[in-house]
């Protein structure tokens, strides 16, 4: 007879109304702060009764000044100001932590051993899932790698090798989001239109042996089927020029046409310039590699009609050099792209800018300020920048002081500016151990050949949205290189 799962039950039940389970929900969502800067009352979403979206209203014309006079008085009226409405689709992050039933005999009725058993498998398991967490919040839809060769071992593992560089990925280091253990799939991504068949080279594949060269510009690593799932596979060996996304990233029809994407958007789809395509799918035809694979539509609006909707892009084929390839990067030109982001700032509003970057590139920001006009500033304690949040760093501009956050997710050649008024993170579940249905048990029996198996489920469902993206920014194509 199955076990009924009533004791893991119970203690999931407990142990997420006791206080300590917003450490272990903190420890997911919210170890790093600048996540804090997106969370905000999403009042502005209105549910769709008829679909499985919300709508978002946004200013998209203001006229300020004043318009014909009419004919039937002497009075200039200004124009009206104009709204369009976007989509948000809330999607989810999921993970699960497997019960053997050998383990459910052996722990049950005992209370204390299963409760030292279920802290280590949550301990064991956080780590890993944060980290994907991390990479779908600042990534671009789970995408994290760019096949450039592949050796099978067998014919269920092999080796593969990801190019990472910035002309055909967008970033010099994007190995730096893969993790031993981590879940992947590996397809031809042929479009995002739904036009084309993608085509399965593996899926469900767990990666191990990593090694990434000191430089970032390469990477290895070996995907292995697992034994006790069916669906797990490598279908065929993955070829130069295929992509590796975080597993389920990507929902193909019954034809292997482009269907959703199963992961929220992140800041590198959110900060773009809507290029009709990047250089992902049509390769030598645009030379817009940086440009997020939603393309030109993004919230159900087309970016090219919403000039809101479009950031502000530093490349160094803006700089004299050749787009998709390192340029020596100036403190002038990122002042540049401050001042081109505060000149296009309402003036009524406050400046909430923050920075984003590497941690190595916050390290080469303080060698390049220290050797020009030491506008790095490192204070002596931390100062808050808004309730609750603190920082070390900041930036010095003409307008003030631009906090920066270290993110270890985020690439070696980039940094990122946003606004965080116009960024909002909207949480429809709670992050912690849930219930797969409202009142039901926690544990239920897996499907397939791993009946035997009881899985307690992390799960943060929402999504990340909007306002507006031409306050934000992203320079890429940094040469760290500090002489």
């Amino acid at each position: 007879m199955a076990f009924s799962g009533s004791l893991v039950s119970d203690f999931s039940n407990i142990i997420t109304r006791l206080p300590a389970a917003r450490q272990i929900i903190n420890s997911v969502e919210y170890n790093n702060a600048a996540f804090q800067l997106f969370n905000r009352d999403a009042s502005r979403l209105v549910p769709d009764e008829s679909a499985d979206y919300w709508t978002i209203r946004y200013y998209d014309g203001v006229d300020i000044t004043a318009g014909a006079r009419s004919e039937t008085g002497d009075m200039r009226l200004p124009g009206k100001h104009t709204t369009s409405a976007g989509r948000v689709y809330p999607t989810e992050i999921s993970g699960a932590i497997g019960w053997t039933q050998w383990e459910m005999n052996l722990l049950r009725g005992n209370v204390n051993a299963f409760a030292q058993r279920y802290v280590d498998k949550l301990a064991g398991f956080l780590e890993g899932y944060k980290w994907i967490h991390q990479c779908v919040q600042l990534g671009d839809r789970g995408r994290i790698g760019r096949v450039s060769a592949y050796s099978a071992i067998s014919a269920t593992s092999g080796t593969v090798t990801i190019d990472s560089n910035v002309a055909n990925f967008g970033v010099s280091d994007i190995g730096a989001h893969l993790k031993n253990k981590m879940m992947v799939d590996i397809y031809t991504a042929t479009d995002i239109t739904g036009a084309a068949a993608w085509v399965l080279k593996a899926r469900g594949v767990m990666v191990s042996l990593l090694n990434r060269a000191a430089s970032s510009t390469t990477c290895t690593f070996v995907i292995t089927t697992l034994a006790n799932d069916a669906s797990s596979e490598i279908d065929a060996a993955p070829a130069d020029g295929d992509f590796v996304f975080l597993a389920d990233a990507v929902g193909l029809d019954a034809d292997m046409k482009f269907d959703e994407w199963r992961y929220p958007i992140g800041l590198w789809s959110i900060i773009d310039k809507g290029g009709a395509e990047g250089q992902e799918y049509h390769s030598g035809s645009s030379n817009a590699y940086n440009a997020s694979w939603n393309g030109i539509t993004i919230q159900n609006r087309d970016r090219s009609d919403v000039a809101l909707y479009k950031s502000v892009i530093s490349r160094a084929g803006d700089r004299g050099g050749t787009a998709g390839t390192v340029q020596e990067t100036s403190l002038d030109e990122i002042m540049e792209v401050i001042r081109e982001l505060d000149e296009s700032l309402d003036s009524s509003r406050p400046n909430s800018k923050a920075m984003l970057a590497n941690g190595a590139v916050v390290d080469w920001l303080g060698q390049l300020t220290a050797n020009t006009r030491n506008a790095m500033i490192t204070l002596p304690q931390s100062e808050n920048i808004m309730p609750g949040l603190a920082t070390d760093e900041f930036f010095k501009t003409s307008t003030g002081r631009i906090p920066i956050f270290r993110l270890p997710h985020l690439s070696k050649s980039q940094i990122t500016i946003v606004n965080w008024d116009d960024i909002y993170r909207l949480d429809v579940e709670p992050m912690g151990p849930v219930a797969y249905q409202p009142g039901g048990p926690m544990q239920f029996p897996s499907p397939a050949t791993r009946n035997r198996t009881f899985e307690s489920w992390v799960v943060w469902g929402g999504a990340n949205w909007f306002t507006r993206a031409d306050h934000c920014a992203r320079i890429e194509d940094i040469d760290r290189d500090v002489t």
